[in-house]
């Protein structure tokens, strides 16, 4: 996490961009529209999205940049009710 100024950033996974039909030359989405972990961020499965079962990695990638203190719509990864129902 990089900080400097009182400040750091809040990574949010929003849709995702896998593409089902590539190797047909094709295009198409699953229509997932945000990254939901399937359990505890300590573990590999919290890197599989409950909604398409994808590979965070599939998802866009947001990174915000705030002050500390400055209250956020964006939860953090490591927010311990990340994930949590």
């Amino acid at each position: 996490m990089a900080s400097n100024n009182n400040k750091h950033f809040i990574v949010k996974y929003l849709e995702c961009k896998h593409n089902y039909v590539a190797r047909s030359n094709g295009y198409e989405l699953d229509g997932c529209g945000e990254f939901c972990p399937t359990s505890a961020p300590e573990t590999l499965e919290s890197f599989i999205c409950v909604a398409c079962r994808c590979h965070r990695n599939f998802h866009r990638k947001v990174e915000v940049e705030v002050e500390d203190g400055v209250e956020s719509p964006i939860l953090s990864i490591n927010h311990p009710s990340y994930g949590q129902m």
